[in-house]
């Protein structure tokens, strides 16, 4: 998580964190995006206010709100807990990625594989609850 800071001191508005596994994962990827107290952000967006054109009180004000927190689904322990993950609040995107899900599972190299497009569609039944 430590490594969305500089992304997000320039000016990026969301950060996606791959490869998350369980609750803990995912309470981690909300927590970097936001500032205290809501998060664990360090303090330095010298760059991102001018990027925007906006005073750095106004992007202070508004930066935990405006930042998306975006997760990929890409392996099965993911999809065993998916539920888990997607309850933990703060999280505004999921996706899923079948590359990594297949390897997860020895599948490598084929995404198109039913045991895979299975884990798939558990995967996206979990995010649409």
């Amino acid at each position: 998580p430590h490594l969305a800071k500089a992304p997000m001191d320039i000016g990026a508005l969301g950060i996606n964190f791959p490869m998350i596994c369980n609750r803990a994962d995912a309470e981690k990827a909300v927590r970097s995006v936001r500032y205290p107290p809501n998060g664990d952000r360090l303090w330095g967006p010298f760059h991102a206010p001018f990027r925007w054109g906006v005073s750095m009180n106004d992007y202070m004000a508004t930066a935990d709100d405006d930042m998306i927190c975006m997760i990929t689904i890409e392996h099965v322990d993911a999809v065993n807990r998916i539920d888990e993950i997607m309850a933990t609040s703060g999280i505004d995107l999921a996706v899923i990625g079948p590359g990594d899900l297949a390897t997860s599972i020895n599948k490598r190299g084929l995404p198109d594989d039913p045991e895979v497009i299975a884990l798939m569609q558990r995967a996206e039944e979990g995010i649409m609850r």
